[in-house]
């Protein structure tokens, strides 16, 4: 259980895995969350530019906050830019349509927004490579860094080796 500390107000959280169950029908493949006392308004579900969807929420249990936070990635088959997500009845749906179909793009009354919306091919690869360059980046820094460093060292035992002769 983690505590957080606002002024007067102390926070405490029970957090939680959500059971899960994943449907794959012809033409999509579908999350199913199953979320008891929740409310649409607790929960947020997002895609990142990567390809994965992220799922949270936070509920109010008595003297305590209930929370959970789920992490996955977006099947490859799938039209990142047409998935869906619907709370009913304590169930979260993430509807992820195959990349040859279609989906009502109507949002109705128990529809959650997904934001960020993409496609996984364009962007999984995108990433990989910003992450190698991140650490081809760190990698030439700590080279550059040990080069200085021999550099200045045998600098140094060459003026005091030629101070020692010197005396």
């Amino acid at each position: 259980m983690a505590t957080k500390t606002r002024a007067d107000l102390t926070l405490s959280y029970d957090d939680f895995e959500p059971s899960c169950n994943w449907k794959e029908e012809e033409g999509q493949k579908s999350l199913v969350v199953h979320l008891p006392e929740f409310k649409k308004e607790e929960l947020k579900v997002y895609i990142t530019n990567c390809g994965t969807i992220k799922i949270f929420g936070e509920h109010p249990v008595s003297e305590t906050r209930s929370r959970f936070y789920k992490e996955l990635r977006v099947p490859c088959d799938s039209n990142g830019n047409k998935i869906q997500a619907k709370f009913t009845d304590g169930h979260l749906y993430i509807v992820m349509p195959k990349n040859s179909t279609y989906v009502n793009e109507d949002v109705g009354a128990g529809d959650i927004v997904v934001k960020d919306a993409t496609i996984c091919y364009e962007f999984l690869s995108e990433c990989s490579v910003s992450k190698l360059k991140r650490i081809a980046k760190v990698a030439m820094s700590a080279a550059v860094a040990v080069a200085l460093v021999s550099v200045l060292g045998a600098h140094i035992i060459c003026k005091c080796t030629s101070f020692n002769i010197a005396n």
